[in-house]
C-alpha cells in the first residue's frame, strides 16, 4: 500500500548582497535592467520517495545546490543554507553560467541537482544528464541521483514546488557469509536508455515528461565506495536504491554484483519490470551467490629495501586493497580489486628503497611519472600489453642497467628514460614510431643504440649527454633528428645519415668531439644552427651543401657549420651572405678569420668561445652583429665595426677579457643590446668625434659614456 506525504513549504528571501557576491565570484555581470526575483523552495504535493513502512520523505542536504533560469537562458547556480535533513529551506545565489541570446522565458524553471551543463530552450524544454553512476547511501538513494524539476506558472509567482523526473528501484540483497560489495550495475535486457543526455519539459502544475536521447547509456552504477557488507539472511537483506526514469523493461533486467574482492555475480530476470515516475518498484530480497573470481591481474610483485607503498593508490584503474612485504626476503605483493590496467600518474614516485617490479600484463600504460626517482631501482619487467611510457616515466632510475621494451610499446614519451645513468643497452622495438623529447638524455653509460625502421622522428634531446655512445643506427624511416639530438655525445666516432632525412634540428650534433667526417644526404633541405658546432675533430663534410674545400656547409649563402680539425686560420668562400648561428662556436684552435665583402649578418653566437682568435676584420657589408656573437673571444685585443652595422646584440662582445679597444664607425649608434661589452676600467671605444654626445646619450651605449672617446676616422 503506498501513501502519499505532503511537503512542507518554506520560503526565504535572497538577499541582493548574496547575488552581487556571487556575479564577483563568477567574473560574470547581470544587465543592469535585471532583477534576481525572491524565491522560495520545497517539494511539491505528493512528491514522495517511499512507503509508510519508515516515514521516509525527500530531505535536503546542507551543500545541495540546483539550477534556476529566469528572463533570459542563463544557467544560475543556488547553494542550500539550511542543515541537513530538513525538508525546506533557503537556497542563495552562487554563480551565473552563460548567456544563450535570443530566448527570454516567462517563467521560472529550476532543476535539481545542478550541472552547469544543463540548458533550455525558449520553449521550456531542458536538456540535463541523468547519472549513471550513482552513490550508495544507506537505505535511501545518493545524494545527486534523484533529478526534480520545478516551474511557476508565471514570473511573478516565486514558488518553486519540485516535482520528481524518476522513479525507483530498490534491491535487498543478502549473502551468508555476509559479501562486502563494491558496485552493482542495472541494465535492462532490451537496452533500454535508462542514463546520460536527456530532455524533459515541465508544464506548471504537471508532471515532468523524460525523453532520453539517442547517445543515453544503457547502465547504472550503484558505486558503493569501500564496500557495503551484506545482511546475512533474507529478513537482515541490506536494501539499495536505483534511480531510473520512467521505463518498461519489457525482456526485464541484469544485475551485475561485485564484490571487493573481485568477485561477480550476475543475475537476470525475464518478467516485465515497470518503473514510474514518483513511484517505487520492490524487488524481492535476492541472494548473492556462485561469486566468480577475476584473473589474478590485480597485483604487483616488486622487491624492495623496506616496504613501498604507492605515492598514489587510486592511479591504477582498480581500487587499492592491501600491501604486504616480507622483510627476510624483501618481496612484496600489492594487491587490488581488479585488473590493474595502467601504472597511473607518479605512481611510486621517488620510492627510492624499490629495486625490481614485475608488471602484470593487463597493463596497457605506464603512466607520467609512474617510477620518476626510483633510484634504486635494477630491473623491471614490462609485459607485452603496454603501448605507451609515459612522459618522465623512469626519469633519475640511476641504478637501472638495462630495459627491454615490448613490441606493444608505440610510444615513448618525453623524458621517460631521462638520467638512467647506469642504463648501457636498450632494445627499442620495431612498433616504436616517435622517440620522444630526451626520452634518453643522459644516460651516460648507453654505449650503443639501434633505433628501429618504424621511427620517423628522433625527437629534440632525445640522447642529449649520452657521453658513451659509440654507435648508433639510424633508420631509412627517419625523417627528423630533432634539436639537441645527440648534442654532448662525445664517444661518437661515426654516424650514417640516411637518405630518408630532411631536417637536422639546431645543435642536433653539438659537442660530438669524436666525428671525423660528415656526409650530408640530397634529401636533407634543412639544418639547423649550431648542429655540428663543438665538432672539434671533425675534418670534413661531404655530400650536400659542402664547400669545395669541404670545409664547411654553406646553405643558401649562410654559412652553417664548420670542420675545424687541424686549422688555425680560415678564409670564408666568396658568395656567403650570412654567418650562421653557432657557426664557429667552440674554435679554440682558430686564431684568425677572414670574411668576404657581401655578408651582410653574423649569426648569434657565430663566433662564441673562439679563445684563440686574435683578429677578426667585420667587412663594411654588414649590417647586424648577433646576440654572444663574440663572446668569450678572450684573446681579441681589438675590433673594427664598420660604419654600416645598424645593430648589435645582447653580449655580443662579452666575455672578451683583453678587449681594450673598439672602434666603432657608425655616424648613427647602432641599436644596442643589454652587456654589449665588458666594462673594465681600460677599455676605450672609439666612435666619431661629431658623434660622441649621440652615443653617451643613446640606449645601452650610454652605460659606456665614460669609455666612449672621440676619434676622427
Amino acid at each position: 500500500m503506498k501513501k502519499t506525504f505532503v511537503w512542507l513549504l518554506a520560503s526565504l528571501l535572497f538577499t541582493m548582497v548574496g547575488c552581487v557576491e556571487g556575479l564577483h565570484e563568477s567574473g560574470m555581470t547581470e544587465t543592469s535592467s535585471e532583477q534576481l526575483p525572491d524565491l522560495t523552495a520545497g517539494f511539491a504535493e505528493g512528491e514522495t520517495r517511499t512507503y509508510v513502512e519508515s516515514g521516509k520523505y525527500l530531505r535536503w542536504h546542507e551543500d545541495d545546490r540546483l539550477t534556476a533560469f529566469y528572463g533570459n537562458t542563463r544557467n544560475r547556480q543556488y547553494k542550500f543554507n539550511g542543515a541537513t535533513g530538513d525538508n525546506s529551506g533557503s537556497f542563495s545565489y552562487v554563480s551565473s553560467g552563460n548567456l544563450e541570446t535570443g530566448n527570454v522565458l516567462d517563467r521560472i524553471y529550476a532543476v535539481y541537482p545542478y550541472d552547469e551543463t544543463t540548458t533550455i530552450t525558449d520553449d521550456g524544454k531542458i536538456s540535463l544528464t541523468l547519472p549513471a553512476v550513482q552513490t550508495y547511501a544507506e537505505n535511501s538513494f545518493g545524494r545527486g541521483a534523484n533529478t526534480m524539476l520545478a516551474v511557476t506558472e508565471n514570473l511573478e509567482d516565486t514558488f518553486l514546488g519540485f516535482k520528481n523526473v524518476c522513479g525507483y528501484l530498490k534491491l535487498k540483497l543478502y549473502n551468508a557469509d555476509g559479501a562486502t560489495i563494491k558496485s552493482i550495475v542495472v541494465k535492462g535486457n532490451g537496452e533500454e536508455k535508462i542514463a546520460g543526455a536527456a530532455t524533459a519539459t515541465v508544464a506548471f502544475g504537471e508532471a515532468p515528461q523524460l525523453t532520453m536521447s539517442d547517445n543515453a547509456t544503457t547502465a547504472i552504477t550503484i558505486d558503493c565506495g569501500d564496500g557495503v557488507a551484506l545482511g546475512t539472511t533474507a529478513e537482515a537483506a541490506t536494501e539499495f536504491w536505483v534511480v531510473i526514469p520512467e521505463t518498461t523493461f519489457e525482456d526485464g533486467i541484469t544485475i551485475t554484483i561485485t564484490d571487493t574482492e573481485g568477485g561477480i555475480f550476475e543475475k537476470s530476470t525475464t518478467k516485465e519490470v515497470v518503473i514510474e515516475r514518483n513511484a517505487i518498484q520492490p524487488m524481492a530480497a535476492l541472494e548473492v551467490v556462485c561469486i566468480k573470481r577475476l584473473p589474478k591481474n590485480n597485483k604487483i610483485w616488486y622487491t624492495a629495501t623496506a616496504k613501498v607503498e604507492p605515492n598514489d593508490k587510486t592511479v591504477f584503474g582498480a581500487r587499492y586493497q592491501s600491501n604486504e612485504w616480507n622483510s627476510a626476503t624483501g618481496e612484496g605483493v600489492i594487491t587490488f580489486d581488479n585488473e590493474i590496467t595502467t601504472i597511473g600518474y607518479c605512481a611510486f614516485y621517488n620510492c627510492s628503497s624499490l629495486t625490481s617490479v614485475t608488471i602484470p600484463d593487463s597493463v596497457t600504460a605506464i603512466g607520467d611519472g609512474a617510477f620518476f626517482g626510483c633510484s634504486s631501482l635494477t630491473s623491471i619487467t614490462i609485459p607485452n600489453s603496454v603501448t605507451v611510457i609515459g612522459d618522465s616515466a623512469f626519469v633519475d632510475c640511476c641504478t637501472l642497467t638495462s630495459i627491454t621494451i615490448p613490441d606493444s610499446v608505440t610510444t615513448i614519451g618525453q623524458h621517460a628514460f631521462d638520467g638512467c645513468s647506469s642504463l648501457t643497452s636498450v632494445t627499442i622495438p620495431d612498433s616504436v614510431t616517435v622517440i620522444g623529447y630526451r626520452a634518453f638524455s643522459y644516460c651516460s653509460s648507453l654505449t650503443s643504440v639501434t633505433i628501429p625502421d618504424g621511427v620517423t622522428v628522433i625527437g629534440d634531446g632525445a640522447f642529449d649527454g649520452c657521453s658513451s655512445l659509440t654507435s648508433i643506427t639510424i633508420p631509412d624511416s627517419v625523417t627528423v633528428i630533432g634539436d639537441s639530438a645527440f648534442l654532448g655525445c662525445g664517444s661518437l666516432t661515426s654516424i650514417t645519415i640516411p637518405d630518408s632525412v630532411t631536417t637536422i634540428g639546431d645543435y642536433a650534433f653539438d659537442g660530438c668531439n669524436s666525428l671525423i667526417s660528415i656526409t650530408i644526404p640530397d634529401s636533407v633541405t634543412v639544418i639547423g644552427d649550431g648542429a655540428f658546432c663543438y665538432c672539434n675533430s671533425l675534418q670534413e663534410f661531404r655530400g650536400k651543401f659542402a664547400s669545395d674545400d669541404g670545409r664547411c656547409l654553406v646553405i643558401e649563402g649562410v654559412f652553417n657549420s664548420f670542420a675545424p680539425a687541424g686549422i688555425t686560420g680560415y678564409t670564408i668562400p666568396d658568395g656567403v651572405t650570412a654567418i650562421g648561428g653557432s657557426a664557429f662556436s667552440g674554435c679554440r684552435s682558430l686564431t684568425s678569420i677572414t670574411i668576404p665583402d657581401g655578408v651582410t649578418a653574423i649569426g648569434d653566437c657565430a663566433f662564441f668561445y673562439c679563445r684563440s682568435l686574435t683578429s677578426i676584420t667585420i667587412p663594411d657589408s654588414a649590417t647586424t652583429i648577433g646576440q654572444q656573437a663574440f663572446s668569450g673571444c678572450i684573446s681579441l685585443t681589438s675590433i673594427t665595426i664598420p660604419d654600416s652595422v645598424t645593430t648589435i646584440g645582447a653580449y655580443a662582445f662579452d666575455g672578451c677579457s683583453g678587449l681594450r679597444s673598439i672602434y666603432c664607425k657608425p655616424i648613427t649608434p647602432p641599436a644596442g643590446d643589454f652587456e654589449m661589452f665588458n666594462t673594465y676600467s681600460s677599455i676605450k671605444i672609439y666612435v666619431p668625434t661629431e658623434s660622441v654626445e649621440a652615443y653617451k646619450s643613446a640606449s645601452y651605449w650610454k652605460d659606456y659614456a665614460s669609455k666612449i672617446v672621440g676619434y676622427d676616422f
